[in-house]
């Protein structure tokens, strides 16, 4: 889960609530409330919303991680094994002839490199160790673990505080106010909005594994590493002819690494493809339902108690 991603559905939720919040201040003002105090709360159950939202998504992320740490082991991190690899830029070079294409380095008579080759030869060194760095599986569970808690840590800091003056309020006799009623209903929407998508990803991802024995097209899939032919063409003349042309020995080191790189990506099958994505699948949307599903329970229970406690009695 990529909780960047999320920001524009964070700020299209909290327009439309802060919108629903407007009209039921509006309604409590017609009972007598003071202006001060209703756009004072109105603040405080934005707040309240926003950071909640903050909340659920930092214990997703978390919970996302543990879940494929521990459980769907063969769910990646990372677009490792070929998927992504950075592929030299070399300058086109003629047929020599009908349907070969000559490789960049010869041993022989075509050493000699323009700088343009060189300068594309040094950008895809570069290239390449980024993506090696980028791709690794601990330094991308780190990342995304720092960042769900960095999320979960500043909306914990900011929700506590607004949501006990909230709670004071009620403690006060405020009561249930449209306002918090309002609040509750909109994050049991949110939440279980949330808690439905999740759980018929779920159901779908478990319905295909226990049916679709061939698989399905679950995810992008890796670019197909066949389309490499004339970059692995190139990277083979680097570590082939390296040495006689000249080629510094760290390039010849890394056009070796990446050969490594790409003989792995042709050996990933179908199946392992089908596997990953479905590992996936069950730890994004188990997290998000793990996180969503206690929050609407909660909210739901809240609400209904409280609306049915002032509810006018019937009398016989």
């Amino acid at each position: 889960m990529d909780i960047i991603n999320v920001f524009p559905i964070i700020i299209m939720l909290t327009i439309a609530v802060g919108i629903t919040f407007i009209i039921a201040a509006i309604q409590e003002s017609k009972h007598g409330q003071k202006t001060a105090d209703i756009v004072r709360r109105v603040y405080l159950y934005l707040v309240s919303f926003v950071t909640l939202l903050g909340l659920t998504l930092g214990v997703a992320g978390v919970l996302n991680i543990g879940l494929r740490s521990l459980v769907f082991t063969k769910a990646s991190y990372a677009n490792n094994q070929g998927n992504g690899l950075p592929v030299p830029s070399m300058i086109s070079k003629a047929p020599v002839a009908e349907g070969t294409v000559q490789p960049l380095l010869t041993c022989s008579g075509g050493c000699t490199l323009t700088q343009e080759q060189k300068d594309s030869i040094a950008q895809w060194e570069r290239d390449y160790q980024v993506w090696r760095r980028s791709s690794d599986e601990g330094t991308q569970r780190a990342s995304q673990l720092i960042t769900s808690l960095s999320f979960l840590i500043i909306a914990l800091a900011v929700f506590i505080p607004h949501w006990l003056l909230v709670s004071r309020d009620k403690r006060s006799g405020e009561g249930t106010t449209p306002l918090r009623v309002t609040h509750l209903w909109a994050v049991s929407f949110v939440m279980l909005l949330t808690s439905v998508i999740a759980a018929g990803f779920l159901l779908n991802t478990a319905l295909q594994t226990a049916f679709l024995k061939n698989g399905v097209a679950m995810s992008n899939r890796s670019t197909p590493a066949a389309i490499y032919g004339q970059q692995a063409s190139d990277v083979d003349s680097i570590v082939r002819c390296g040495q006689t042309c000249a080629v510094d020995e760290t390039t010849i080191q890394v056009a070796r690494q990446w050969r490594q790189e790409y003989d792995a990506s042709l050996k990933i099958t179908p199946e392992e493809q089908e596997s990953r994505a479905r590992h996936d699948m069950f730890a994004t949307t188990l997290a998000a339902l793990l996180a969503a599903l206690p929050l609407f329970f909660y909210h739901f229970r809240t609400v209904w108690r409280e609306t049915r406690e002032t509810a006018p009695k019937k009398t016989a």
